[in-house]
């Protein structure tokens, strides 16, 4: 987990190089299922800032690790998207 971790830390520094949303979402959710609050919370940002992310959330595989979470279905319906049962 500590490299896991590290990864997501220098995803997160905006100093070294620019990061798409998208690439962050990823390293949080598959690299560290122990940080899926902050997967949540990028999502509501990326929601609030109508990134173009938001467009692929029903079917793009790297929201599978989050999918479990009744925090996903909430965000669906804050969308207008119909959960799959």
């Amino acid at each position: 987990m500590d490299e896991a971790n590290s990864v997501i830390a220098e995803l997160q520094d905006p100093g070294r190089h620019p990061v798409q949303r998208h690439d962050l979402l990823a390293a949080i959710a598959a690299l560290n299922p122990d940080r899926h609050d902050e997967a949540f919370d990028q999502l509501d940002r990326a929601f609030d800032e109508r990134n173009a992310l938001m467009l692929w959330i029903g079917s793009y595989f790297i929201f599978d690790p989050l999918r479990a979470d009744p925090r996903f279905d909430r965000l669906l319906n804050r969308m207008g998207i119909e959960p799959s049962q």
